[in-house]
Formats: structure tokens, C-alpha cells, sequence
């Protein structure tokens, strides 16, 4: 058995499919009388085999299923996905206020790794957006929540796995917005896409640094969210350069624990390459909305290069026709040896210059992704990240005449050994070989 970073493989003693939070107990219970490890399984999405075990593997996707959407919150099983979840709550115009950026990954799992999206800088991560939990510990069912039993709630979330099976989950709602705009922002280096990530105002926030003949490149990616969808947009097309006709898939945000590059869908109106001219363009005038905390009067940052409007649905799941593409093409199916550290943010500009100077597109394979995003972390103690920290990604993908596996991993090694020089830690759904949590009854549940 592989998961989606492909480089580890295992094959369990046993597969268990429990439907029921009493059947995970019992499961529990026999491992340990056993002497055997158990593993909760979701998606399979991790990335150095923390989903996969010798012992028993726990699949998850049996307790799968909305139970009920109120006006501010969702109870949810582990094993639902965040699309399931998004397929549930978006009728009711509502939302979780982060979402993963592939939204096929299981509410279990991310909840069990910390979780991070591209409105993180405003709610910290999906962990500390979760009201309660249903968690299997020492062998029996217990709930658990910032007031009921506290202990347990701070240990599970972001404890991948080792201090409990979450089985369920009440989430966190707001108001979902109908459209959004898509504001790319380039950028001179790492310091500068860090700046605009902390000065721009936006309901989602992310950046990525692209190899090309000059150097690597550096944007910054706003969203803002709209109440309505605009009466009138004003759509101007000056002519496109190759470089922006070319497709590509680097042109997303951030993935979350498990996640993957693609671009977005076709937007239903846009506004490209104006610059600061297109800060009023393409929104109706004095239009102003209040989403997610963030408040817009109908401008755009400034420095926008191009502007997409998509509706929200669009803009969630802009990587499905990717995913679609790429496991066509066989990428998806390839190893992703991932490396991800969160870097105090005064230096995390320098940490990203100095291992991109030494990283190719090579080093990163055909579909490969290297993601900056500055965040929160909430209250979360199990997530172990430095103050003001930056989530620096090299989401790798081992294709065809590109670096091997063996060089990636590497290279992520000599990355988290960077980033800890510099009172960095490691995002531990990553793929560092010999740095497995010891002791972990349970490594995530994918």
C-alpha cells in the first residue's frame, strides 16, 4: 500500500473499515491487545507514509457524512471530505472559514496535521477552527472541546494521531461569499511577496516563486471576496504576452496538508495586465462588502497585474480540471516527495532566497510548486511553529528527466536542517526520511 507521496510503501497486517466511532474503539482495543501499531487512514494524502502501517490500517472513509449544517457550524464524521463538507454547507450560503486547497483530502486527517489554507493569515489554521470532536482514546469513544475535556481536544488536533482517532467533528461556519476576485501581484523577491502578503488586505492570501530564464519570480496571490455578484464589469484585454498564454500548472495557492499545483478555471469576467490602473476596474463603483472579516470597497490591491472573478465554487475547487489533467498525463500518480517548514518570519525571506539559489526546476519535477504563505496558527499547542511564522513548500514531484526521488529528499533534508538553524520547525506531513515522530500510536489520518 503507497500514498500520495508514493516513496514509502507498506503492507498492513490488517485493514479495518469501522462505520461507527464504537467500531473504531473495538479496533483500538484489539491492536493494542496485539501489540500491533494502528493507523487511521483517510485519503491516503500524506506524503512519507504517515498514513500507511505495517500493523492495522484504520480507513476512515466509513464514517463519512454531513450530519447537520446550522447557521454557524457543521457536525461532520473524520472521514468526510472538504468537498463533501463544501457540497453540504454552500446551499446554505455558508462555509468553513479555511479550506484546503484540494478539497479531496478527509476532515480527519487535516485536522490531525493542523491544516493550513489560503485564509489562514486571517483564522489560523482548520484546526483551530473546530468546535468540537468525537475521539477515540484508550480504546473508548469520548467528546472532547475547549471546555470539555480540554486536555484532549488541544492533544488531538495537530497530534497526528498519537493521542487519539478523531472520528468526528463539529466545524466552524461563515457567511460564503458568491463571487470572488482573483488578484495576482508580482513581485521583485521573497522579501517583497512577504510584505505584500502582510500589508494587503484580502480574504485569501498566497505566493509562489516560479523558475523561468531570469531567475525565479515571485507573486503574490489576493482574493477578495464579493457579497453579490457585480451588476456590470467592465472586461479589458490588452495583448497577452507568450509568457501569459502559456499554460502552466504553477498558478495556485496553497494546498493545506494535501494538496496539489493546478490553475485556475475560466473566470466569467476579468481584468488583466493593467497595474495600478486596475484597482477600480472590472467591480461596480463604491461597491463594499464585509466576508470572512475583511472589508473591500471595491478595489483591488495595488501593483495587480491581472484579475480573475470567478464564482466562490469556481474559486474553491479551481484544481479539479488540474488533478484531471495531471493524473492524464501521469503526474499525479508520480512520487511527491514534499518539503514543508514554517520559518519565523524575519527570516524566512532569507531562508527561501538561499535554498531556491540552489534549487532548479529540475529539483522540483514538471508539475512541482514552490509555495510561501505567511499565517496564523491559532490555538493549536500541538502545532509546533515559530512567532510570525511563513509555511515555505517545495511540493515536489518526481517526473520523467527530472531530479530523482533520492536527490528531492535531500534536498529536504537540507532544507528543514535550514530552517532549524533558524529557530524553524518542520510541517511533519512532509517527506524528510529518519524524522518520523516516535512513539505515535497513530501518524494522521491522510
Amino acid at each position: 500500500m503507497r500514498d500520495f507521496g508514493g516513496v514509502v510503501e507498506r503492507t498492513p497486517a490488517r485493514v479495518v473499515r469501522p462505520g461507527s466511532a464504537e467500531e473504531v474503539a473495538a479496533a483500538v482495543r484489539e491492536a493494542a491487545a496485539t501489540g500491533l501499531e494502528i493507523v487511521p487512514r483517510g485519503a491516503g494524502h500524506s506524503t512519507y507514509g504517515q498514513s500507511l502501517t505495517g500493523g492495522v490500517c484504520l480507513d476512515m472513509r466509513g464514517l463519512a457524512g454531513v450530519r447537520e449544517v446550522g447557521p454557524d457550524r457543521a457536525v461532520v464524521g473524520a472521514g468526510t471530505t472538504w468537498r463533501e463538507v463544501l457540497d453540504a454547507t454552500l446551499p446554505h450560503g455558508l462555509t468553513p472559514p479555511v479550506l484546503t486547497d484540494f478539497l479531496d483530502v478527509t476532515v480527519g486527517g487535516t485536522l490531525s496535521s493542523g491544516g493550513v489554507g489560503g485564509a489562514s493569515h486571517l483564522h489560523g489554521t482548520q484546526a483551530a477552527n473546530v468546535l468540537a470532536l468525537d475521539v477515540v482514546v484508550d480504546g473508548r469513544p469520548v467528546s472532547c472541546s475547549p471546555t470539555v475535556r480540554p486536555e484532549v481536544f488541544d492533544a488531538v488536533r495537530a497530534g497526528l494521531g498519537a493521542h487519539g482517532v478523531i472520528t468526528g467533528a463539529t466545524l466552524r461556519l461563515v457567511p460564503a461569499p458568491d463571487r470572488v476576485l482573483s488578484c495576482t501581484i508580482p513581485c521583485r523577491d521573497a522579501a517583497d511577496l512577504l510584505r505584500v502578503q502582510r500589508e494587503v488586505r484580502a480574504d485569501h492570501l498566497s505566493g509562489q516563486a516560479k523558475p523561468s530564464a531570469e531567475g525565479w519570480r515571485y507573486e503574490a496571490k489576493a482574493v477578495l471576496h464579493l457579497g453579490t455578484t457585480p451588476p456590470h464589469t467592465t472586461t479589458v484585454r490588452p495583448p497577452r504576452t507568450a509568457a501569459q498564454t502559456t499554460p502552466t500548472h504553477t498558478d495556485t495557492s496553497h494546498l493545506g496538508a494535501a494538496q496539489a499545483p493546478g490553475t485556475a478555471p475560466p473566470p466569467t469576467g476579468a481584468v488583466r495586465g493593467l497595474g495600478a490602473a486596475a484597482q477600480t476596474v472590472g467591480v461596480q463603483a463604491g461597491a463594499g462588502s464585509c466576508v470572512g472579516g475583511v472589508s473591500h470597497a471595491g478595489e483591488v490591491p495595488p501593483g495587480t497585474s491581472e484579475v480573475e472573478e470567478l464564482s466562490f465554487l469556481d474559486f474553491a475547487d479551481r484544481l479539479r480540471p488540474d488533478v484531471a489533467e495531471l493524473t492524464v498525463l501521469g503526474e499525479w500518480a508520480r512520487p511527491h516527495p514534499w518539503g514543508m517548514v514554517f520559518l519565523p518570519g524575519a527570516r524566512a525571506a532569507e531562508v527561501i532566497e538561499e535554498t531556491l539559489a540552489s534549487t532548479t526546476a529540475a529539483d522540483l519535477g514538471l508539475s512541482g510548486v514552490v509555495l510561501v504563505k505567511a499565517l496564523r496558527i491559532g490555538d493549536v499547542p500541538m502545532l509546533a511553529a515559530p512567532a510570525d511564522p511563513v509555511l515555505f513548500s517545495l511540493l515536489r514531484t518526481a517526473s520523467p528527466g527530472c531530479a530523482a526521488v533520492a536527490g528531492m529528499l535531500a534536498g529536504n533534508r537540507a532544507l528543514l536542517a535550514r530552517a532549524e538553524a533558524v529557530g524553524g520547525t518542520r510541517y511533519a506531513v512532509d517527506s524528510v526520511p529518519g524524522r518520523r515522530l516516535d512513539g505515535a500510536a497513530s501518524l494522521g489520518q491522510g
